[in-house]
């Protein structure tokens, strides 16, 4: 399974379209918020219909910039993680967007509670298969979270959880000066930084689930 993993576009079609034509075509588009930037749910599927084109399958979460009329499209058009989880294939995706507590007052905040019981809600669709991969819009904690002026600024609940019931990869963002990977335990976390900057590919062999990854720059 190839799968073009991108995050935080906030609404840069044209970025957008540099990625799709760059990338070929893919099995599976994970994205992991932002996808807009406060714009409404049209703009969202003009988005949208842009990576269909280039994909059999897509999956995504809202990020904290994504209005609430924005993750209802999602949901409507069913390709949302918030909350929930899919099979595809033999991989066990499952998610959730927004994220904890900013000091910006953006649309999609949760409690760190909420963020737990979608956590483990989603989880639940998933637990029994062999590959399991998390969508978070927001880090875990002290992971690759770390803003310019030096806070961590993930979510306690998500490393909390990683910790209690581990998966194979955490795909994110939402943190752009973050870009790169990290570990807790033997889960992978994998921030793929703004659209603006690259996208990444992962690889997920059919046969022994084993995930590989590469960030791809312009």
């Amino acid at each position: 399974m190839d799968i073009l993993c991108v995050s935080d576009v906030h609404g840069d079609f044209e970025t957008l379209k540099r990625i799709t034509a760059l990338a070929g075509d893919f099995d599976l588009v994970v994205v992991a918020g932002d996808l807009t930037n406060f714009y409404s749910s049209v703009a969202a599927l003009h988005m949208i219909d842009e990576l269909q084109a280039k994909a059999a399958d897509i999956v995504i979460v809202p990020g904290n910039c994504d209005l609430n009329e924005t993750s209802e499209l999602y949901k409507g058009l069913g390709i949302s993680l918030h909350g929930t989880g899919r099979v595809i294939g033999d991989v066990g995706f499952f998610g959730v967007g927004g994220s904890n507590r900013t000091p910006f007052n953006t649309p999609l905040e949760y409690e760190e509670e909420e963020i737990t019981a979608m956590l483990e809600e989603g989880h639940e669709k998933v637990k029994d298969c062999g590959t399991k991969i998390l969508v978070s819009h927001a880090p875990p904690v002290e992971t690759v979270d770390k803003t310019s002026s030096g806070v961590n600024a993930g979510s306690r609940a998500v490393r909390d959880f990683l910790e209690e019931t581990p998966v194979d990869l955490v795909i994110c963002g939402h943190i752009h000066e973050a870009q790169g990977t990290g570990q807790i335990g033997k889960t992978t976390i994998i921030n793929t930084g703004p659209a603006q900057e690259g996208y990444v590919k992962i690889t997920i062999d059919d046969d022994t689930g084993k995930v590989t990854y590469e960030f791809m720059r312009y």
